[in-house]
């Protein structure tokens, strides 16, 4: 189950909600991945689900768009309400995280070689698709 965001904002103590659903979600998930260290979450993924790297592989297919931006004051004040449970989030499962991490011996080697052989695959992928491309012209 998720949080309940209305529940949340509602609620006289949310300081001891979030402390519920913090304790809730970490007996519930056992491994959260962080985007800022995508590639290194999919590692720690690939060890903790006995992987292969050619099941973490990935390509990028899309990068972040500009949003408009929000400047109505009640909407604002909702959405830094509701940032107040994304920051406690991130918070707790990127100590989490890095704490998961620091048990593993070798995987910052493990992440190089994974790097290496996904940058691999990107140039193949793309190359591939550009000789495909050029192809299909003539």
């Amino acid at each position: 189950s998720g949080i309940n965001a209305e529940c949340y904002v509602t609620t006289e103590n949310q300081e001891k909600y979030m402390s519920d659903f913090l304790e809730e979600a970490s007996r519930t998930w056992d491994l959260v991945l962080i985007t800022e260290y995508f590639d290194l979450s999919l590692v720690l993924l690939k060890r903790r689900f006995c992987l292969q790297f050619e099941d973490i592989l990935y390509l990028r297919s899309l990068e972040r768009i500009k949003k408009e931006t929000v400047e109505e004051p009640y909407t604002l004040a909702k959405i830094a309400e509701m940032q107040k449970l994304d920051i406690a989030l991130y918070d707790y499962f990127n100590a989490t995280f890095w704490r998961e991490v620091e048990k593993e011996e070798g995987i910052f080697e493990e992440l190089a070689i994974f790097q290496k052989l996904n940058k691999q695959v990107q140039s193949f992928c793309v190359q591939g698709k550009t000789s495909w491309i050029s192809s299909a012209r003539s």
